[in-house]
C-alpha cells in the first residue's frame, strides 16, 4: 500500500500535517492527482483543514484526530525520515511569507518559496508542479518496462504505446512521435502504402527504389507476439530516445511543436 500524508508550513512558518494515508497515495492514477491540485489552491489553514476532511470522507473514513503540529526537525528528510515522516509521497504546501528551505533524502537543499506546492517521495524531492509529477512517473514507467521486456516484442512495444499514449493524454505532450518516427508500422499499413502507389507502375517503382532496403529499414508488427526486423535493443533504444527528450526539455513535443509541424 503507498502511504502518502498532506501538509502545509503555516502562516507562523511551522509544519502541520495530516495523519497518514494508506493507499494509492501515489501520483500517477492515484489520490495524488486529485490531491496536489486542491493542496496546490488552498490559500490558508482553514482551506485546508477542509480539504484533508473532505478527501478522507470521500476515501478513508478515518476516525482518529486528522491533523498534528510537527516539530521543526521535520524540514530535514535526510536524518530519521522513518522516525517522522514515514510515508512514501508528502505534499505539502508553503502558506508562509517565507521561504523555507528542506533537507532532503540526498542531501540536497530544496528551497520553498511562498505559495510553492512540493511533493516528496521517501524524502527524495519529487515535484513541484503536476507536469513534473507526470513526467516523473512517466520516465519511472519506462525504465520498468525496459526493464522487465519478455521475449514477445509486440508486448514489449505495446507497452511502450499505452504509456507514451497515457502520459500524452495527461500532459498534452507527443511522445507517440517517436515510435512513428521509428518507423514502426503495421503490417496493414504498409500493405495500403504499397496499394497506393501500385495503381500506377511508375509510381510503384521510384516508391520502392526509394525504400530500397525496405525490409531492414520498417519495423512491421504483426499479430503472432513478433515484430518482422526487430530486435529488443530496437525497442531499448527507442525508449532512451523517448528519456532523453524528456529529460533535456522537461515534455517531449508540447502541443505548439505538434501544431507547427
Amino acid at each position: 500500500m503507498t502511504r502518502g500524508q498532506i501538509a502545509i508550513i503555516t502562516p507562523e512558518g511551522n509544519i502541520m500535517s495530516c495523519i497518514e494515508f494508506n493507499g494509492d497515495m501515489y501520483f500517477t492514477n492515484g489520490h495524488g492527482e486529485e490531491v496536489y491540485p486542491k493542496l496546490a489552491d488552498v490559500e490558508n489553514v482553514a482551506q485546508y483543514q477542509t480539504l484533508v476532511e473532505n478527501f478522507n470522507s470521500a476515501h478513508f473514513r478515518y476516525e482518529e484526530d486528522l491533523f498534528y503540529n510537527a516539530p521543526a526537525n521535520f524540514f530535514d528528510m535526510q536524518n530519521d525520515y522513518f522516525r517522522k515522516w514515514f510515508s512514501d509521497y508528502v505534499y505539502i504546501k508553503n502558506l508562509s511569507p517565507d521561504t523555507r528551505e528542506f533537507l532532503d533524502r540526498n542531501g540536497d537543499t530544496i528551497i520553498c518559496e511562498p505559495g510553492d506546492c512540493l511533493v516528496f517521495n521517501y524524502g527524495e524531492f519529487f515535484a513541484r508542479s503536476v507536469e513534473d509529477c507526470y513526467r516523473k512517473d512517466f520516465l519511472s514507467e519506462l525504465e520498468y518496462i525496459q526493464s522487465s521486456f519478455g521475449s514477445d516484442l509486440l508486448l514489449n512495444y505495446l507497452r511502450i504505446e499505452k504509456c507514451c499514449r497515457e502520459y500524452d493524454q495527461n500532459t498534452g505532450n507527443n511522445t507517440l512521435r517517436h515510435l512513428e518516427e521509428s518507423d514502426f508500422v503495421y503490417g496493414e499499413t504498409l500493405d495500403m502504402l504499397v496499394l497506393s502507389e501500385a495503381k500506377d507502375l511508375t509510381k510503384l517503382f521510384h516508391f520502392m527504389r526509394k525504400l530500397e532496403h525496405v525490409n531492414d529499414e520498417i519495423y512491421i508488427l504483426d499479430a503472432y507476439g513478433s515484430l518482422r526486423n526487430a530486435e529488443a535493443s530496437d525497442l531499448e533504444c527507442l525508449i532512451e530516445d523517448i528519456q532523453r527528450t524528456v529529460n533535456n526539455n522537461g515534455a517531449a513535443f508540447n502541443k505548439s511543436d505538434t501544431e507547427m509541424g
